[in-house]
């Protein structure tokens, strides 16, 4: 029997910043909660969100591959919008 945490668990947030004279954030969270991981991700101009979306994945694996993907999406010099976006430590 596998017992569940009714607690959400942080496992990993990434937060990336572009140079826009609005000041474009974009927010990842990985999220453990009740046997699934929810992948969030949130976006918005200086300090306000403006958008929000959540994946639920069964596998954290498959969580971490999507964070993955976004990341390299939103931080390639080479995309086809003006906004690049750089990790903030």
């Amino acid at each position: 029997m596998v017992q569940l945490s009714f607690f959400s668990t942080m496992i990993d947030r990434v937060y990336l910043s572009a140079k826009s004279p609005r000041q474009a954030f974009y927010r990842l969270s990985l999220i453990s909660e009740m046997g699934q991981v929810r992948l969030e991700k949130e976006w918005g101009a200086k300090q306000k969100i403006l958008g929000r979306r959540v994946h639920v994945f069964k596998s954290l694996q498959k969580a971490k591959k999507e964070m993955a993907k976004t990341i390299r999406e939103k931080t390639n010099p080479n995309r086809k919008s003006s906004r690049i976006y750089k990790k903030v430590e």
